[in-house]
């Protein structure tokens, strides 16, 4: 009995010592999955370019036929009158949202480092160890949704300028949103795809290496030589 009892000691400590290097090479692997930073950039300037240079010529032909005829009483219908102002009021649209294509373009969006993401509209770099898990939808836009821990402290935002991306805090739901029309990392395009991964990436590599940090071993050397009696 105190043989059985001894190699069954031995068989039960190997195992879990197995176990825990496995494991401790999956923390490895994911921690090391991940090095450096990305920044993330919307680079839509040719659409902006594109939107201004239809709604411009629209605009001033719009003001050339207001300062041509005028809208006194009578001269026009109230449809034609209604109908101008609505035409006037998508022109100075198209033209104030390619203007802010044009300016965000090459502003950073999102910046990735191993521990933090940075929001130009937040005061403080967001912990990756604060995130429960994000999504990123393309639909009439890239929507990049991340979702805080319920015991995470809500972020403080801060005053930008005209066009400078930022994210929407829903604090409700406890979610950060950022849309872009699209996002790019050194002027390439990145599929949506890629920038859920890219983040998932990141968020695994920072909670490996938080295990790895606090990790200890399970079973004492010592155990290995301890002997039981029955």
């Amino acid at each position: 009995a105190l043989t059985l009892c001894r190699q069954l000691s031995v068989e039960r400590v190997a195992a879990a010592v197995n176990q825990d290097t496995q494991y401790t090479e999956e923390l490895e692997t994911l921690a090391s999955a991940v090095e450096g930073e990305f920044t993330l950039h919307e680079g839509a300037r040719l659409r902006g370019i594109v939107i201004v240079a239809i709604a411009l010529p629209c605009a001033a032909l719009l003001l050339f036929l207001l300062m041509l005829n005028g809208l006194a009483p009578g001269r026009f219908s109230e449809d034609k009158v209604l109908a101008f102002w609505v035409a006037a009021g998508l022109a100075c649209l198209g033209l104030v949202w390619g203007a802010r294509l044009i300016k965000r373009s090459p502003l950073t969006a999102l910046r990735i480092t191993p521990d933090h993401l940075f929001y130009n509209n937040l005061a403080q770099p967001l912990p990756i160890r604060d995130i429960a898990k994000v999504e990123v939808v393309d639909s009439a836009g890239l929507y990049v949704f991340v979702h805080l821990e319920p015991d995470a402290p809500w972020p403080a935002a801060r005053a930008t300028g005209f066009g400078v991306p930022g994210v929407w805090r829903q604090k409700w739901h406890r979610v950060l949103t950022l849309r872009a029309e699209y996002l790019c990392i050194d002027g390439e395009r990145v599929h949506s795809s890629d920038v859920l991964n890219l983040l998932v990436d990141y968020i695994n590599a920072s909670r490996a290496r938080e295990q790895l940090q606090q990790q200890a071993p399970r079973v004492p050397e010592a155990a290995t030589q301890r002997d039981f009696s029955v």
